[in-house]
């Protein structure tokens, strides 16, 4: 990247694939970017590794529907965290938004 792009303009920035494509290296598919920049990147082309294509992820995107309509029909959560093998302050983050924002 430095013989194709110049010095990196800082310490924070890293080379971005303007397709998203890690593979791609041609020169014009290249650019410096901070990682704030990149990851927005990755969520934009669909790469990003969010919900169950997480690799430590624990449930998926289904999972989190079914812990949803179970708050939805009174059931406390800590037994869905006990069904699920998950912890408390994670049902509670998701049924709050603050986790899987990305599952309606």
């Amino acid at each position: 990247a430095m013989t194709f792009l110049g010095p990196q303009p800082s310490a924070r920035h890293l080379v971005a694939h303007n397709d998203g494509i890690r593979t791609n290296n041609c020169v014009t598919n290249l650019r410096w970017a901070t990682q704030a920049e990149n990851l927005s990147d990755c969520r934009a082309h669909g790469t990003a590794l969010v919900g169950s294509r997480n690799p430590m992820a624990a449930i998926t995107e289904l999972d989190v529907r079914a812990i949803r309509r179970m708050k939805a029909f009174g059931i406390p959560r800590a037994v869905i965290a006990d069904g699920y093998g998950i912890q408390l302050r994670s049902v509670c983050r998701i049924l709050s938004g603050m986790s899987w924002e990305h599952v309606q």
